[in-house]
């Protein structure tokens, strides 16, 4: 395991090494709509199942970037 510390880089947000787990497709917790009607169980379940411990990028478009996130 590597730490954040040892593996950041200036000007590139989140990890710089290649996932364990990627994102499963089609869960978005970037985007604020997804919680409009509460909490998104179904994407949580996802994610426990199949990536306990991942990064989600804050992709907005436009070339708008936000600092991203892990989901524990």
């Amino acid at each position: 395991m590597q730490l954040i510390s040892k593996t950041a880089r200036e000007a590139r947000p989140g990890p710089t090494f290649t996932p364990t787990y990627p994102t499963p497709a089609g869960v978005v917790l970037t985007d604020g709509a997804v919680f409009t009607h509460g909490q998104p169980w179904d994407s949580y379940r996802q994610l426990r199942q199949n990536a306990p411990v991942s990064w989600h990028t804050e992709d907005y478009g436009a070339g708008l970037v936000g600092p991203g996130f892990w989901s524990v």
